[in-house]
């Protein structure tokens, strides 16, 4: 029973549609899990639930999928009608003048700020001037009747559908008002709504789905870039990999991680293709980023330059302070040159050898938990980048992310808990992090290339 209930909603953090769907679930107190969606890169389930037009929201209720906001909000509203408060007036006439405004709002005010992300100049002053101009008319045409004396929102002490429209559109207004450099909502022009907004924004679920300011702020400078014709074709991002690559692995994390869209480009080693030998002509290796035609290799490198190109995207990878900076470089750069260079000569070898390179491996990892992470984990984050994942963070994911599997393949514990407590349960928390699950391969497929792999080295005469 439980699995034909099972509620699922496909999303993307900044669509204001995914948004709303997000909100009416919490408010009717229906329980969901929500799939963080890559629109870079489609997942298959997302193209499966909506062959159609492959864009979120997508709700998923006992297996069975409903696309577009309005269709998905009318199908909660009419299952779940026992649910938490209604979502629309039970008098039709009411429904009906409310489905009217939040189309509105959804098409006239919504389309109108999309056209500012799209234009400069003129175009674009005149672009605000029509979104003021609707919210105008919103102010005197709807609300007036709509907003009942005494009410806090339209809906009526709850939050509802045009109350919810209005908070997923405008409800990061403030924001969307230091990007363009303009005022949107002017309290003297339209004070109903600008009542109205405020006190949407106030609502506390509308705080708890609120995504931090500098988050948007990166977000809409990425997107204004793309859209403007005069910068779209300079911002393109390819990133050339192999899926197995840890060093790939953390390039296409910290892309994510900073909410840059990429194009990703899986190679085959056994037959390089023509674009990775022009771009990466003295290496010939992944991963390769490239930006603008030009081509940046070595993940180290191209981590600084996503970190200093990209640097108002999303939460910044490294420390603000120069010598935390420094260390998180440092434990960064010892992950990579003795953790992983370890796990790489434990699959080298056999017998006693191996057991020494694993055992070499874990007093390597005490040394990160004593001289490391004891300074650099703050006292009650989550992660070294505090709580978000950061460079030091992403490099340990990436080299020891899989560790379980890699006990299984070699048949030894390498994590012991009691032996490096900070370390294990920092890893783990590395672990559990939604990105980190999102890109994690099948255990299978990890398995079977560490076999394969092993194989090579064992057969090789250079191996020892």
């Amino acid at each position: 029973m439980a699995e034909q209930n099972r509620v699922v909603l496909y999303g993307m953090w900044a669509s204001p549609f995914a948004k709303r769907i997000h909100l009416a679930l919490k408010i009717k107190g229906i329980p969901f899990e929500y799939v963080e969606e890559d629109l870079q890169n489609k997942s298959p389930d997302l193209l499966k639930f909506n062959p159609v037009y492959k864009k979120v929201p997508v709700l998923v209720h006992n297996g069975r999928s409903i696309c577009e906001s309005a269709i998905i909000f009318e199908y909660i509203e009419e299952v779940w009608n026992n649910n938490g408060p209604s979502l629309l007036p039970q008098d039709p006439y009411k429904r009906a003048q409310v489905r009217f405004w939040a189309d509105y709002v959804q098409k006239q005010v919504f389309e109108g700020l999309f056209l500012l992300m799209k234009t400069e100049g003129e175009a674009q002053e005149k672009a605000i001037e029509d979104v003021k101009e609707k919210l105008k008319v919103l102010e005197e045409q709807g609300l007036k009747d709509l907003l009942a004396e005494g009410s806090t929102f339209v809906n009526g002490d709850e939050l509802g559908c045009l109350d919810i429209v209005m908070l997923t559109v405008l409800g990061m207004y403030k924001v969307h008002e230091e990007f363009f450099g303009v005022k949107i909502v002017e309290e003297e022009k339209i004070p109903v709504v600008f009542s109205w907004l405020n006190r949407l924004i106030e609502h506390p679920l509308a705080k708890e789905v609120a995504p931090p300011k500098e988050k948007v702020l990166g977000f809409l400078h990425f997107i204004r870039q793309k859209l403007l014709p005069s910068q779209a074709a300079e911002n393109k991002v390819v990133l050339y990999g192999l899926w197995a690559s840890p060093f790939v692995k953390r390039v296409e994390l910290a892309l994510k991680i900073k909410g840059i869209p990429f194009e990703y480009v899986e190679e085959d080693f056994l037959n390089k293709s023509p674009e990775l030998l022009k771009f990466n002509p003295v290496y010939k290796k992944v991963p390769v980023l490239v930006h603008n035609g030009r081509s940046i290799c070595e993940s180290a490198i191209i981590f600084e330059y996503i970190e200093e190109v990209w640097n108002d995207n999303g939460p910044s990878l490294l420390p603000q302070d120069p010598y935390k900076r420094s260390q998180v470089r440092f434990w960064a750069d010892f992950v990579q040159n003795q953790l992983f260079d370890g796990l790489l000569l434990a699959m080298k070898t056999e017998g006693e050898a191996q057991e020494k390179a694993i055992k070499e491996v874990k007093e390597k990892l005490k040394v990160v938990e004593e001289q490391g992470l004891k300074s650099l984990l703050g006292e009650g984050s989550p992660f070294v980048n505090g709580d978000e994942l950061g460079y030091l963070d992403i490099g340990m994911l990436t080299i020891l992310g899989r560790y379980k599997i890699y006990e299984e393949f070699f048949g030894m514990k390498i994590m012991e808990e009691e032996e490096i407590p900070i370390v294990f349960s920092w890893l783990n928390r590395l672990i559990e992090h939604p990105i980190a699950k999102e890109g994690a391969p099948p255990k299978e497929k990890v398995l079977g290339l560490l076999h394969i792999t092993r194989q090579r080295f064992l057969q090789s005469p250079v191996a020892t």
